[in-house]
């Protein structure tokens, strides 16, 4: 049977031309109003962020016309999520980050018969991905990662109270992910085996270049991972380009024009998409063949962020990826 994988990771693309104002503010401790020095400031799923000064403050660019949330955290505080930053022209309010609460593991009244070891393994091959490409990108700080697997339900779950730190070396990217949510259902097939069902997780993830200078071998890694991306497709589809990008849509097993089954709206800078049908199987190059079902409509902004994220669902080829294949967000070929 065909995993199935919701795409939920935040993604949010900036684009190249954004906006030269600066936004800026100054970051306190909740608990005695000291400036928090060193904490991370960054737009969701991109490289666009900086860390906070001596006195606590911070400034950076301002992007406009996307959906990024703005993502203020320091190790040993909750981390603050600002979407609504468009209100303010050049200032935020002082951000007052609270001593972050150990996240405790629910307690379970049924054993769990799994080992870490088995756990561990099943998160690394669902959350990195099992490509080629995934033998290199590693998480360094895999002992952060709780794990519990509850057998009466057949689902795996995974949390963090502290950053996953990852090392792509395929892409030349250190990433860090706030992992929120991540959980595995099973499912036991006509032969008796346990496959993996379903798989979901979100997060927040920021990039940075892993060295210095970036090797045109890395540079060729990632416009091809970029082409027959959901990242390619999503800017594709709101710019009505999908057959100039070697798109191809079906319906029931026949190719039909594009956007027959694909209603495209304008709502101010974003574009909103709603499908006519149950669902689409999207052919990439003739070849690489996906298929994408949704739960009512959902919107995409100046450079393909998706939004709501769990309303968009992916199997098939772009949903195989999963972290080892993922470009910061402002990716521009």
């Amino acid at each position: 049977m065909l995993k199935t994988f919701i795409l939920s990771l935040l993604f949010v693309y900036v684009n190249v031309a954004t906006s030269q104002e600066k936004l800026r503010g100054i970051i306190y401790n909740a608990e005695d109003s000291t400036a928090v020095f060193g904490a991370s400031v960054y737009f969701d799923g991109t490289s666009i962020g900086v860390s906070s000064n001596k006195d606590g403050t911070f400034a950076l660019n301002k992007p406009s016309e996307i959906l990024a949330p703005l993502v203020i955290s320091s190790l040993g505080f909750e981390t603050v999520v600002i979407k609504d930053y468009d209100r303010y022209t050049s200032y935020l309010p002082p951000v007052y980050l609270k001593p972050g609460k150990e996240q405790l593991a629910t307690v379970n009244i049924e054993a769990d018969p799994w080992s870490r070891e088995k756990k561990l393994k099943i998160f690394r091959r669902e959350f990195i991905g099992s490509t080629k490409e995934a033998k290199d990108c590693f998480i360094e700080n895999e002992e952060v990662v709780k794990l519990t697997y509850r057998p009466s339900t057949e689902v795996l779950t995974a949390y963090s109270n502290e950053p996953l730190n990852i090392t792509n070396k395929y892409l030349g990217y250190q990433v860090k992910y706030n992992l929120q949510n991540f959980k595995i259902q099973f499912s036991i097939g006509t032969s008796g085996i346990q496959f993996t069902h379903f798989v979901y997780y979100d997060g927040t993830s920021f990039f940075q270049e892993l060295k210095e200078k970036t090797k045109r071998k890395i540079l060729r890694h990632r416009k091809r991972i970029y082409n027959g991306s959901i990242l390619q497709f999503m800017r594709s589809l709101a710019t009505k380009d999908l057959e100039n990008n070697n798109f191809d849509i079906y319906h029931d097993r026949y190719k039909v024009p594009p956007y027959k089954y694909i209603k495209l709206s304008k709502r101010n800078n974003l574009v909103e998409v709603k499908l006519l049908t149950d669902k689409i199987i999207i052919l990439h190059k003739n070849k690489n063949q996906s298929a994408m079902s949704t739960e009512g409509t959902f919107v995409i902004d100046a450079l393909g962020n998706h939004s709501p994220p769990q309303n968009v669902i992916f199997s098939g080829v772009m949903s195989n990826g999963r972290t080892a294949h993922l470009l910061p967000l402002d990716y521009q070929q």
